[in-house]
């Protein structure tokens, strides 16, 4: 810029034009040091702990990881460091546990061909739920694990839990005991080095979701700004009727947010999305109803001011309104502005585009918005139009671009921001899957990415898909699944259907899970996952229709809203899909409040759903197809929470 802006300012010229980034193309460091370096995904998301736990007493959540991580003391949180077939106590010497030939370094175990255990004295009696994921640390050896109070073997029933070879994924355990006084072993056997930080919960609280609400309601419009390597979330707080606040949260690893002071973001208000002053600069002779949702921003490769936003021509009655677009004449901000001109036009109750804002990533300037009255909800999802490699905003014909969309209705006016030379995506996931209340539950973290044919494409990043992911609940085969309807052949961790409306169904009850497969359509039009629970089928499919494919999630028994959400993924000649379903059931004030579904194909496009499905009694899985598919690959893995999403 060739002035200094106030420092207000000068933070959301930043947030509005820095950083670029994705899978087919390496974004490049920007000029402004370290603030600008494009972060590695592991930087990202460093949520593992720096310091040592403080103490824990009575009846709460005991991890592993509460003991041993920076702390050389055997009992710390009452956790001990054995070795050997005699179980001896360990010694430390720089971060390593080590007796009897075996070693634990933080949660990595090595029994070298003997044993190596972690010890949890009781902390007092009464029920608790023990839980945890055994993986390789590294590929190579074998090792197995099992439950002991004293030689009594509390877990498995019977043999061992084993893990081997290249299983960096690894297996998720969790039963209830009882607590007595004697410990409980968690004893590892065999060769090679396995990872475990098991956790002892008198609370008996398995579920805490990521899909948390603040405890004052919901989520309103968030809007993300990157600053001190911290991603700081401005929402908005809904007070009652017309009446709003600004809050921030902040968290340092992308899943986990702390809730700052109430914080005074009038720069937010009054700029970046303008409700106080959006007056200032709206064309009232062209639009003289006035406007809202606007944004202010500096436009560096034209050297101008832009100011973009929802401005009426009618506002009562039959609605008629743009998103409009003033510019600078100079690149003085405080002075004049030439006319305003329609970006895109909104006539005769077609809808208000919400939300607005420019993107440029990867020379390609990009403008998005949520168009309101498309949905149950009446807020939209997210709406975008492209301009041409290397133009300009002006150079671009906004009015008669092709429309297009990054998901269905049920992720409410999301916006794409640049976190650490990255883009990511946040919206919220309304609070009741088929009434317009405003404001609910705020997705996971979303990459967004240029493709290659230059159009938007977003994903569960590479780090995310490994951080949500705790483990098999159970093997796919012959004995863990059955062919409810259809002709289905079922092998390891693959289902055959040849015949019209397959089901295979696992023999399991599952509730926080997160679900990978390979899908080869073949001459189906439509198939996937369903959740079956209280008599109803909720799916999340991939459908085949004349004009394309299409990801649809839903309940076709639900007359109230049967297709909860959708969004086009690409031509009709597409048969091979790699799926990842998250799925989690969600919470409000201590009560179940159905439950939230983010589907994830090709790394291409994401389908968010809220689904009418109560998970208190869980959910049955079944693949499904109305005729020849084929899974494969198949993984039914328990979902990370809050507790557990930096294991």
């Amino acid at each position: 810029m060739k002035k200094v802006l106030p420092l207000i300012l000068t933070c959301i010229m930043a947030f509005m034009v820095a950083g670029c980034g994705g899978p087919t193309v390496q974004p490049t460091p920007g000029p402004g040091g370290e603030e600008d370096r494009v972060k590695t995904y592991e930087e990202l998301y460093d949520g593992n702990a720096k310091e040592k736990y403080a103490e824990v007493s009575g009846a709460a959540r005991y991890r592993a990881s509460y003991g041993y991580t920076q702390n050389s003391t055997q009992g710390y949180n009452r956790w001990y460091y054995l070795g050997g077939t005699e179980l001896a106590p360990m010694s430390y010497e720089d971060g390593v546990w080590t007796g009897s030939g075996a070693t634990i370094a933080g949660g990595v175990l090595d029994p070298a061909g003997s044993a190596a255990a972690l010890r949890f004295d009781p902390a007092q009696s009464g029920a608790v739920t023990v839980s945890g994921t055994l993986r390789m640390s590294e590929a190579g050896g074998g090792v197995s694990l099992r439950v002991m109070r004293g030689s009594e073997q509390v877990y498995p029933a019977s043999g061992a839990l084993t893990v081997e070879g290249d299983d960096l994924t690894g297996r998720y355990f969790s039963f209830r005991t009882e607590m007595t006084d004697e410990p409980l072993d968690f004893v590892v056997t065999g060769n090679g080095k396995v990872y475990c930080n098991p956790t002892v919960d008198y609370t008996n609280t398995l579920n805490e979701t990521l899909y948390s609400t603040p405890e004052w309601g919901y989520y309103g419009d968030v809007h993300a700004y990157w600053h001190n390597d911290t991603v700081n979330m401005y929402h908005l707080r809904n007070l009652g009727p017309d009446q709003w606040e600004w809050y921030l949260d902040t968290t340092k690893n992308m899943f986990l947010y702390e809730r700052s002071r109430v914080y005074d973001t009038s720069f937010v208000k009054n700029h970046y999305m303008a409700y106080a002053a959006a007056g200032d600069l709206i064309d009232y002779s062209v639009y003289p109803d006035g406007g809202r949702d606007c944004t202010l921003f500096y436009d560096e490769a034209s050297d101008v001011y832009r100011y973009i936003g929802l401005t009426y021509k009618q506002r009562t009655g039959t609605v008629n309104c743009d998103l409009s677009m003033r510019t600078s004449v100079t690149n003085d901000m405080y002075g004049d502005w030439n006319t305003a001109i329609p970006l895109r036009q909104f006539p005769n109750n077609s809808g208000e585009p919400e939300c607005a804002a420019f993107r440029k990533i990867d020379d390609t300037w990009y403008l998005y918005c949520g168009i309101s009255g498309q949905s149950v909800h009446g807020v939209g999802g997210l709406s975008y139009w492209k301009g041409e490699k290397g133009a300009s905003i002006d150079q671009t014909d906004w009015v008669n671009a092709t429309t297009y969309r990054l998901d269905g209705e049920d992720l409410c006016v999301p916006q794409i921001e640049s976190i650490g030379g990255r883009w990511y995506m946040w919206g919220w996931m309304p609070q009741t899957y088929n009434r317009g209340d405003w404001g609910g539950y705020m997705n996971l973290p979303r990459e967004v990415y240029v493709r290659e044919d230059g159009l938007l494409g977003t994903r569960l990043d590479p780090m995310a898909t490994k951080l949500v992911n705790r483990g098999k609940l159970l093997d796919v085969n012959g004995s863990t699944a059955v062919a409810a309807t259809g002709q289905v052949s079922i092998g390891d961790g693959t289902v055959e259907m040849k015949g019209t409306d397959n089901r295979a169904q696992i023999g399991l009850t599952a509730d926080s899970t997160f679900v990978t497969f390979t899908l080869d359509m073949k001459n189906s039009s439509e198939a996937g996952y369903l959740m079956q629970a209280n008599g109803k089928e909720y799916r999340v499919l991939i459908v085949r229709e004349p004009d394309g494919v299409y990801l649809r999630i839903g309940c076709p028994q639900d007359g109230a809203h049967p297709v909860s959400s959708e969004v086009y993924l690409g031509d009709a000649t597409q048969t091979q899909f790699i799926c990842k379903i998250v799925t989690d059931g969600v919470w409000r004030n201590g009560v179940r409040n159905g439950t939230n579904v983010e589907f994830y194909v090709n790394d291409v496009i994401t389908l968010s759903g809220r689904l009418n499905l109560d998970m208190s009694e869980g959910y049955t899985p079944v693949f499904y197809s109305d005729a020849s598919a084929q899974f494969s690959s198949i993984e039914i893995n328990r979902l990370a929470q809050k507790y557990d999403i930096y294991d």
